[in-house]
């Protein structure tokens, strides 16, 4: 089954914002030149392969990594209007010289306006210089929540 971009890059920022230690200097690397590869609009299927090996080779990134996407396939990638931060949540937090970085996204069709958000966040995530600290200033609470609300019932 193939893992649609941003399902696997929301399950990234989930992953990295419940991890408890941070990443080594070489993970923290890869994952820098991850996010440079998404700016840069390259090949979605060379980025995920970068992507999982700095995932797989880190067994607790990779064990969260593992229930993230297993949320995410539960609720089929349907996730309700109001859960992922807004524009202006993101400008609060994510900030490069006082700018929001924003992307298009020219690799995939813009199915919903969620697309460019998530791949905003991942990007600035992974290409900052501790992206496990980074991950943790995204407002994912209201996804968080939900997950534990809907599928503990």
């Amino acid at each position: 089954m193939t893992v649609s971009i941003d399902t696997t890059l929301l399950a990234l920022l989930l992953a990295l914002s419940n991890l408890d230690e941070p990443l080594s200097p070489t993970e923290q690397a890869a994952l820098n030149k991850v996010g440079k590869q998404l700016d840069a609009n390259q090949a979605w299927d060379l980025i995920e392969k970068g992507l999982m090996k700095v995932v797989v080779a880190n067994d607790s990134l990779n064990q969260q990594y593992q229930v993230a996407i297993a949320l995410l396939e539960a609720v089929d990638g349907k996730i309700p209007a109001g859960l992922l931060p807004t524009e202006a949540e993101l400008e609060q937090v994510l900030t490069v010289e006082n700018k929001l970085e924003k992307r298009a996204g020219k690799n995939k069709r813009v199915e919903n306006p969620q697309s460019n958000e998530i791949l905003n966040m991942g990007i600035k995530v992974v290409k900052n210089t501790d992206p496990v600290a980074e991950s943790k200033k995204v407002p994912l609470e209201k996804l968080k929540d939900f997950f534990k609300t809907t599928l503990n019932k």
